[in-house]
């Protein structure tokens, strides 16, 4: 994976690495749409990963934006979800 530099790959704690329950896809999206969030510590913080999976059979122009969207909210539900674990 040449993207991903191998000195990040390698601050991964993959011992931590859990999967977050709940889906941020908008209700409305959700029948061509579906998402995943894990999280893994580096260097004691929390990193989350998300990953939207969008099944479309043409090309959506505007589908960028709806992607920031969700993503958008998917961060801010995530952080809070992630504070109540880690308070817990």
């Amino acid at each position: 994976m040449d993207f991903v530099p191998d000195e990040w790959l390698h601050s991964l704690d993959y011992g931590t690495l859990e999967k977050v329950p709940g889906s941020y896809v908008a209700d409305d999206l959700r029948h061509h749409a579906d998402d995943v969030v894990w999280r893994v510590k580096a260097e004691g913080e929390w990193i989350y990963l998300y990953i939207l999976i969008e099944f479309q059979s043409t090309v959506d122009a505007c589908g960028a934006v709806a992607a920031e969207q969700e993503l958008a909210g998917t961060a801010e539900g995530a952080r809070l979800e992630g504070a109540e674990n880690d308070a817990g």
